[in-house]
């Protein structure tokens, strides 16, 4: 057991460290984080509701730009490892195929996570920088949170900054050195943000408070986890195609998605129920209208959400592992 937690640990840590130091994943967060934090400052409308453009956009790009996240990382450290041989050097180890392909979804998950963590801090800060009604004693009209949305947008080029200096001074991985930064500076700004208005005035510690829409946190939640499961039919689909093919097929399998409810849900027949329950039901974790108008996510809702993606995961791994096993990699 101890061997098998091990094995399993290691295969995932390197998978992670492989993936973020990966170009395209960097370029895909660093373009996420700013467009998610232009959408505020240069929308027009706030369609009734203030921030709920910045928040719908933000998590549309979460979803869309992890699914990339995750293609790629799944290729660039399992296809092209199968294809450069080097899976054939490490199952000729006393290693399992089975904790060979978990251990590569692990280290997936892992890119995923670190990419929505980001991601999600970027969509809480542009909600807080929309456009929305102030009134106080001193001033009343709409206002933008414009401190908080230069910060938040300079974070990421700072955090490429800081790599490039720790990469140049430390010899640091500049894949990893940039994420790192930019998940310590984000919390910073979060805490930062608490001691001032939407106007930019401060407010010290005897006014403090974050400002922020909490409800994102739960909405994010739910992405992350369908990201998850796209992550494991990613590693399923990576044992058999390169990246741009595990691309293509993961996005035709988001598309489906979206239509198994209205498709699939209230068939009658065996052929339509096996496919509802096969193909991931997306509209089951894309609640961003639930959180409109005030409205808020159960915890119930979202732990039923969970258990649905660990079956779907454990479903689709079950399939990549019968892939991996029935592959000639020597």
């Amino acid at each position: 057991m101890r061997r098998f937690f091990s094995q399993l640990f290691s295969i995932a840590r390197v998978t992670a460290i492989e993936g973020l130091q990966q170009p395209v994943c960097l370029l895909l967060t660093f373009v996420a984080v700013t467009l998610i934090m232009l959408q505020p400052i240069t929308q027009l409308n706030n369609f009734g509701e203030p921030g709920r453009m910045a928040r719908d956009c933000g998590l549309a790009f979460m979803l869309v730009i992890g699914m990339f996240v995750s293609a790629f990382a799944a290729g660039d450290t399992l296809a092209a490892e199968i294809r450069r041989g080097t899976v054939a050097v490490a199952l000729s180890k006393p290693l399992h195929r089975a904790v060979f392909l978990l251990g590569k979804f692990l280290g997936v998950a892992a890119v995923a996570a670190v990419f929505s963590w980001c991601v999600a801090f970027a969509v809480m800060f542009a909600v807080r920088t929309s456009e929305q009604f102030v009134e106080t004693r001193e001033i009343v009209g709409a206002f933008r949170d414009t401190l908080c949305g230069v910060l938040s947008l300079s974070a990421a080029p700072l955090a490429l900054l800081i790599a490039a200096a720790l990469n140049f001074k430390r010899n640091i991985r500049f894949g990893l050195a940039f994420f790192a930064s930019l998940s310590i500076i984000q919390p910073l700004l979060l805490l930062t943000f608490g001691f001032f208005t939407r106007t930019g005035k401060f407010t010290g510690f005897a006014e403090y408070a974050f400002g922020m829409d909490w409800r994102v946190i739960p909405a994010a939640l739910l992405v992350l986890m369908l990201l998850l499961v796209f992550a494991s039919a990613l590693t399923a689909l990576a044992t058999r195609l390169q990246s741009g093919a595990t691309a293509a097929f993961g996005f035709a399998l988001l598309f489906v998605g979206f239509m198994s409810e209205s498709q699939f849900a209230n068939s009658q027949t065996l052929v339509g129920k096996l496919l509802y329950s096969a193909i991931p039901d997306i509209q089951n974790f894309w609640m961003i209208d639930a959180i409109a108008d005030g409205g808020s996510i159960p915890l119930r809702y979202t732990a039923s959400c969970a258990l649905y993606a660990l079956c779907l995961i454990a479903f689709m791994l079950s399939l990549g592992h019968i892939s991996l096993r029935h592959r000639d990699i020597g």
